[in-house]
């Protein structure tokens, strides 16, 4: 069992009429100090309360041994690398022939779930709702997509995208007439090494082959940049920035760069400088949320009761959601949300589940959501929505 980051593509296919029950385990890791050693006895104690739920549910032995099976081969050792690699949480999503893993660089609740749907308030406050951004750090010798949010990043491994500029332009006998120097004077400042061919390489000959070397970056990006929205963060010297930006289809391509060589940069760095860049572009998105939360209720198209939002969110009227961090805790054990049940197939649904629904939901069909801390909430609920009409 893998574990990985997850992509706006997965949470919307995880959405969509997954295999029922579905166990979902969330749990915060430590990947330093005491309390690490309790992070794998924390999982164990998740799981013997899945099988319990699962049994309550008339389910078999053998059924609850296979949907839990991948996660019952999990390291139990803390010394084990899968128990230390910088994650605050942890969050598991187990089915019938299915299952992923996620360490994600947030804080998550701890919570055990069965049911029709999986658990993924983590996922949205992961890609959306604590700033989700890219972060495509270039050379002509390397090539890095980072995913990852005010909390973090993670280096992605893209199938289409090339490895360098040799690989984007795919031809082998190219480099024995490419000569290969690095000069003081040249653009850039810190001595990355530039190609060029018989014509001489500083002028419109490498610039045309940096173009093409970009297009193919572009096009390996597009569908993953489009499924997501996120902003996307260009990280290269200062001349490779401008080409970079005309070959760039992608709307959110922040105007700013993170400048100087990524090769000699770490994950860390790159985010910390990126961050810098896509952090205005997210809170001006949200300031205008919650100014027009305020200028939308004013006219009958703004709520904070649940019962009018989660039939709104399946109908894809909602085109922003606002969640409160909070909610798990503060509806753990509230009554259920009653829901009509020719629309929803059921007769009502836990409380926790209607704000993890609503926020899945009104993501799939294009809409925004916001994960905020208490104070920040324009109501005293833990959820609130403007609607498209």
């Amino acid at each position: 069992m893998q574990a990985t980051l997850p992509s706006r593509n997965e949470l919307e296919q995880l959405i969509s009429d997954p295999p029922t029950p579905c166990v979902s385990i969330s749990i915060p890791t430590h990947p330093t100090g005491r309390e690490t050693r309790q992070d794998p006895i924390r999982l164990k104690n998740h799981l013997r309360e899945a099988v319990q739920r699962l049994g309550s549910m008339g389910c078999s032995e053998q059924e609850v041994e296979s949907l839990l099976e991948p996660a019952s081969k999990l390291p139990d050792s803390v010394a084990a690398p899968f128990w230390r690699n910088g994650s605050e949480s942890l969050l598991l999503l187990l089915a019938e022939g299915f299952s992923r893993c996620y360490k994600l660089p947030i804080d998550g609740p701890e919570v055990t779930q069965v049911g029709d749907h999986f658990f993924l308030s983590p996922l949205v406050r992961y890609l959306q709702g604590d700033g989700a951004m890219y972060i495509i750090a270039v050379s002509q010798k390397n090539v890095r997509l980072l995913s990852g949010t005010k909390h973090g990043v993670s280096e992605l491994e893209l199938e289409a995208l090339p490895e360098d500029l040799r690989d984007a332009l795919n031809i082998d006998e190219y480099q024995s007439t490419l000569q290969f120097h690095s000069h003081a004077d040249s653009p850039n400042a810190n001595g990355e090494a530039i190609f060029h061919g018989h014509g001489g390489g500083e002028g419109e000959d490498q610039k045309q082959e940096l173009l093409e070397y970009f297009h193919r970056l572009d096009n390996a990006l597009t569908p993953l940049l489009n499924a997501s929205g996120a902003p996307l963060v260009f990280a290269g010297v200062d001349y490779l920035f401008p080409i970079f930006q005309k070959a760039c289809k992608y709307k959110q391509l922040q105007p700013e760069a993170v400048t100087g060589s990524p090769d000699g940069m770490s994950d860390q760095q790159l985010h910390k400088a990126a961050w810098a860049i896509a952090e205005p572009a997210y809170q001006s998105k949200l300031d205008d949320a919650l100014e027009r939360f305020g200028f939308a209720s004013s006219r009958d198209k703004a709520t904070d009761d649940i019962d009018d939002i989660l039939p709104a969110t399946q109908e894809g009227r909602v085109e922003t959601l606002l969640l409160s961090t909070d909610f798990v805790e503060r509806h753990g054990k509230s009554e259920p949300v009653r829901l009509d049940a020719k629309q929803f197939g059921k007769p009502s649904i836990g409380m926790v589940e209607a704000h993890d629904l609503a926020a899945a939901q009104t993501l799939q069909t294009d809409g925004n959501v916001f994960v905020l801390d208490t104070g920040t909430m324009p109501t005293d609920s833990s959820i609130a929505a403007i609607f498209r009409y």
